[in-house]
This record gives C-alpha cells, structure tokens and sequence, in this order.
C-alpha cells in the first residue's frame, strides 16, 4: 500500500470588505488577523482593493507581511476590483486579477462583473452599462476565455457573485448555476439581505 500525501494546503479563504476600517490600524488588523488564524483561514480576498492600495500602500505592505506570520499562505492574498496601478507589477488587469504577492507569476484569477446588476438605463445590450457590467450572455463569455485561459496556464480561477439572476435577459437559475460550476474553482457569494 502506497500513502500519497498532499502538501497542498487546504483553501480556506475569507473575503473582506471594508478593509480601509482595518488596514493601518495595528488593534483592528491583529483582533482580524487572531480571528483568521482560530478558524484556520489561509487565503484573504480584498473588496476594492485598487482604492485601499491608492491610499494605503505602505499599511496594505506591512499588513501582508503580518498577516503570514499568522498563517496566511504568501501567495493567497488576492483582490477583486483591482485596476494595473493599484499595485505596480502586481499583475492585475481590470477585469483578471492575480496573486499580489509574487508579480512574475500568474497564481490566480479573480474576476468579478455585477450582470445581476446591469442597469438598462445606462447600458444597451450586449455594450456595458455605466458601471461597466455585462449582461449574462456576455459575461459568461468571459467567464469561458478567462477559464480556458486559466487551464492553460494552470493556475485557478474564481469569482464574486452578488445574486443568481438575470432581470435582463431571463436567463434561469439553473442554466447560470450551470454555466458557474463549469468556468470556476471557487465562487464568493454575497448574502445580501433585503428588508422592507
């Protein structure tokens, strides 16, 4: 009997949003960082992440740093809504994102545009709306190139989805759940919570 062990560790990730009320603020980041570690999180995603950089680049450095010695992998720290200056070299584009940490090699692919979201007063199908969203059957266009592109580099991709619903096009909830579970590793749902 042969016992293969994987040196892979886990991925446990967590995305954060409003981290410009965490980052520089050393009480905030290590109550955040002590929590991360107790539940055996390993990977961060950031929410607008080119807007902390822009104004906390040195306080998002020395965060990263930190964050490592309290088991965040060095090459798990990601970003979506990250732009190619937020971060020089960083390897980020507007709509793919890699791995921040190491500049020179693709890591992962984040990817996140709002179809559930596609204004119609500002948008004409299938162009963009003013907020840049696509309608469904253009995002998940993107969503395949982005995949292939992924495979073929062989690193994973990932994205950010707010709801599963299409108020433009109709397109079911089953042919999106579909559609995700084949062009992603990972999916980071949002849990919006309406009340009247």
């Amino acid at each position: 009997t042969q016992i293969i062990t994987s040196t892979t560790a886990p991925y446990k990730a967590y995305y954060v949003t409003d981290f410009d009320n965490i980052c520089g603020n050393p009480t905030e980041e290590n109550r955040f960082l002590t929590w991360c570690k107790s539940q055996g999180v390993n990977a961060l995603y950031f929410y607008n992440l080119n807007d902390i950089i822009k104004t906390s680049y040195f306080s998002f450095t020395a965060f990263k740093d930190k964050a490592i010695t309290y088991g965040i992998l060095p090459d798990r720290f990601f970003g979506f809504r990250s732009s190619q200056n937020s971060l020089i070299g960083s390897g980020f584009s507007s709509n793919k994102s890699y791995n921040i940490v190491n500049p020179t090699k693709k890591i992962n692919y984040s990817y996140e545009d709002e179809f559930w979201n596609y204004d119609t007063s500002t948008g004409i199908p299938p162009s963009e709306d003013a907020k840049g969203n696509l309608v469904y059957s253009e995002w998940i266009k993107v969503m395949q190139a982005i995949r292939t592109d992924a495979l073929t580099s062989k690193v994973s991709n990932d994205f950010y989805m707010g709801k599963v619903r299409d108020l433009v096009q109709g397109t079911t909830q089953t042919t999106i759940a579909d559609g995700l579970i084949k062009c992603t590793d990972r999916i980071f749902l949002d849990w919006y919570v309406e009340t009247s």
